[in-house]
């Protein structure tokens, strides 16, 4: 999920490595987004790159240029 889709959450597929997937076309810019397992919001644990959420938790960044 992130505000590239209004945070609604996209299914990812499980890859033949045991790795799960999806591709998301993005605009260039930054980009937040979380991921969501078994219920819980997480940020992105292959990514560093995080900002602040009105929540209280932190947003994973991709920046896309």
């Amino acid at each position: 999920v992130g505000d590239f889709n209004n945070w609604q959450p996209v299914e990812m597929k499980k890859q033949k490595d045991g790795r799960f997937a999806v591709e998301v076309k993005l605009a260039a810019g930054t980009h937040q987004y979380k991921f969501i397992i078994d219920g819980q919001w997480a940020t992105d644990p292959e990514n560093g790159d995080v900002a602040p959420n009105p929540h209280g938790s932190l947003n994973s960044v991709a920046k896309v240029s």
